[in-house]
């Protein structure tokens, strides 16, 4: 009933609230038409929610339109939640085969063939069930317990001795990584998953590298393979399902629709895998008959450690990053969506994704890592784990829903294709993931030529862009085209990847040409203008979320159609680093890291003329896009990747990005925040 009148009165609200939104927006193009063609115009503003001083019936009115802001954020389009356990009891037991040297992995020495399975408790009754394979990251393979204020069950990994002997020094004990995704094994399970979570202990965890070969990625990435190949051979009845699970997968598998998992240097490992079965001549093709790969979730990845560059190609793709991450300190994590999205043209269609979760550390992605990679952050977020919560509950929890929105989205007997909305920025994050942790996300719903036409890589010399126009800016502001770097100059994202740096002081505007004078784009195939955004790690950002106009310009370099406030797209702030324990002088040294994020504007919500949008010939189309910056504000940021693209979904009304309030965690038990 309340709710109900709630709606009510926002809807009283809402007709205000629109001709509100009417009448400044008429007043910012007023202001900003007046003074179209100056170098150096200044935009007439007053504030973050405002462009011109407009008093009168638009001063009252926009108090109202604050208070319909307000109260439209609980009725935002929100993505759907991933949390809720599926119809199944989920069952679980461990594997191992004898130990010896297997060659398919590495052939000098001994490595594991054995790990922990995760299934629907009652199969009989269903169809062949999609796998997923995890392997675990890099870390000591024996550990024994510590004294840490706050963790009872602490334990300390130091020593490698069981990586090439299989025997742990006296009073230590083995380090059992491959157990520590039962979190998302079992939710997976629930919803018809057979989930294999591997061992990699023996020969490569903590191992000595070979020969093109340093961090043994590409080993991780044939164990996963070769784990795949035993799947196949239970499922064939060519040899016996293990005795130890208590089950027989004989003819229960599809191996056709199989996910791939990894964390830390496993995440460069199973992109490895995709590489070398996908080989002309490949060995792996018929040892696993029918396996196709449908999607790629990587837990704060590696990248760039192996002799070569490995990709998911073809594949959907999602990296969740922690913002907060001690042991990639630099977030390389990133670096393969910027290379894909920067040369990949697909076919057939697979997003691809970058889950920031900010205030997330890189340890507790496992529940056997149990003493943190960081000891706080930097920048703009706060840590969303506690030290005396041993199970990490709350941030383990937004892990869970983006794993299991993605596995949900691409494969699986209960596939729900708006589960990748989780992914997309123009839909909020569901409530049980915004009141943890502020979630930024880089977005590519398609990489196929039809979908998106990239009109700015900033690749040209600065004041030219990548069409051969002129770049321009006046009023305060600055630009050039160079490398995306920290404040202290350490590069960050792939070096691949060309960006824009622009500066203001006291207001401005930076516009980028991409057609001559009298000539425009026909964008009548695409309904978003997309690009990447960061905020630099500089002094001309004072903490605040960046904020100004976006607007694109007609044939005759003249704002078209309706401006649009970034802040009401996209929540931009400042850059993230982690006090790291796993390297503490490094990150002393370094400044803050730039993290980009998509910012998607539906063509719709600029209300562009129909003979703009359209174009086709002369003296009609969009020739560039614009920034305009409010009087008297400063700030700086990195900008990269122009693209118009075709996206399908597109919700009704635009986010509330919003930032949490970081005291929830203190005020909250985790034992409240539902169950995983």
């Amino acid at each position: 009933r309340y709710r109900l009148w709630a709606h009510y009165f926002l809807q009283c609200l809402v007709c205000v609230g629109d001709w509100t939104s009417a009448c400044s927006d008429r007043q910012a193009g007023a202001h900003l038409q007046q003074r179209e063609g100056s170098a150096q115009e200044a935009v007439q503003s007053s504030g973050a929610g405002t462009m011109g001083r407009g008093g009168g019936r638009c001063g009252w009115a926009g108090a109202v339109l604050v208070f319909t802001l307000w109260w439209s954020a609980a009725w935002a389009d929100e993505a759907p939640d991933a949390l809720s356990p599926g119809p199944y009891e989920s069952a679980s037991g461990d594997y191992r085969y004898d130990e010896q040297v297997w060659p398919v992995v590495l052939s000098d020495r001994v490595t594991d063939l054995a790990g922990r399975i995760y299934w629907p408790a009652e199969m009989s009754s269903l169809d062949p069930l999609p796998v997923v394979v995890i392997i675990p990251g890099n870390t000591a393979t024996c550990t024994r317990p510590v004294a840490w204020p706050g963790r009872p069950n602490a334990t300390l990994p130091l020593q490698c001795d069981y990586t090439m002997t299989g025997r742990c020094p006296d009073g230590w004990n083995v380090v059992q990584s491959y157990r520590g995704y039962g979190y998302l094994g079992h939710h997976l399970a629930s919803w018809g998953y057979v989930v294999v979570s591997v061992d990699a202990n023996r020969g490569i965890s903590c191992g000595p590298g070979v020969a093109g070969d340093p961090s043994l990625n590409l080993a991780r990435g044939r164990q996963v393979l070769f784990t795949l190949q035993q799947l196949y051979e239970w499922h064939a009845g060519l040899q016996e399902t293990p005795a130890s699970l208590g089950v027989s997968f004989r003819s229960r598998l599809d191996l056709s629709s199989v996910g791939l998992v990894g964390h830390s240097r496993g995440g460069e490992g199973v992109r490895t895998a995709i590489h070398q079965h996908t080989q002309p001549g490949s060995l792996w093709a018929q040892r696993v008959p029918g396996l196709r790969v449908r999607g790629v979730f990587e837990l704060a990845g590696s990248d760039g450690q192996s002799r070569g560059v490995y990709d998911a190609s073809g594949v959907p793709w999602v990296g969740l990053v922690c913002g907060c991450d001690g042991d990639d300190v630099t977030h390389k994590d990133v670096h393969p969506y910027d290379r894909m999205i920067h040369y990949a043209w697909e076919q057939p269609r697979a997003f691809k994704a970058v889950y920031v979760v900010h205030g997330a550390n890189h340890n507790f992605l496992n529940t056997e890592w149990v003493l943190t990679d960081t000891i706080k952050c930097r920048g703009a977020y706060d840590k969303i784990w506690e030290s005396t919560d041993a199970a990490s509950t709350a941030m383990r929890s937004v892990v869970q829903n983006a794993f299991a929105a993605f596995f949900r989205t691409v494969m699986g007997p209960h596939q729900r294709a708006d589960l990748q909305r989780n992914f997309n920025p123009l839909y909020d994050t569901p409530g049980a993931v915004s009141a943890v942790a502020v979630v930024t996300r880089s977005y590519a719903e398609s990489l196929a030529l039809e979908d998106v036409r990239e009109v700015e890589g900033f690749t040209a010399p600065t004041g030219t862009s990548q069409q051969g126009e002129a770049e321009e800016a006046g009023g305060g502001a600055t630009f050039e085209h160079t490398r995306l770097v920290t404040g202290t100059g350490e590069p960050r994202h792939d070096p691949i990847f060309q960006s824009n740096l622009i500066e203001w002081r006291g207001g401005g505007f930076y516009a980028d040409r991409w057609a001559g004078s009298g000539r425009g784009l026909d964008l009548s195939p695409y309904n978003a203008l997309s690009f990447r955004i960061a905020q630099a790690d500089h002094p001309l950002n004072t903490g605040a979320p960046t904020d100004f106009y976006v607007s694109l310009l007609d044939a005759q370099w003249k704002r078209a159609g309706r401006p649009a406030r970034l802040s009401s797209w996209a929540l931009v702030e400042g850059p993230v680093a982690p006090w790291s324990l796993l390297q503490p002088v490094k990150t002393a040294r370094s400044g803050l890291n730039p993290l980009l994020q998509t910012v998607l504007l539906p063509l719709d919500a600029l209300e562009l003329p129909e003979g703009v949008r359209r174009g086709g010939g002369d003296g009609a189309g969009v020739s560039g896009v614009r920034f305009d910056f409010d009087d008297g504000s400063q700030g700086a940021v990195w900008v990269a990747s122009f693209r118009f693209e075709n996206v399908s979904d597109v919700p009704q009304s635009p986010p509330a990005p919003h930032r949490q309030n970081q005291s929830l965690l203190r005020l909250v038990p985790a034992s409240q925040l539902g169950p995983l």
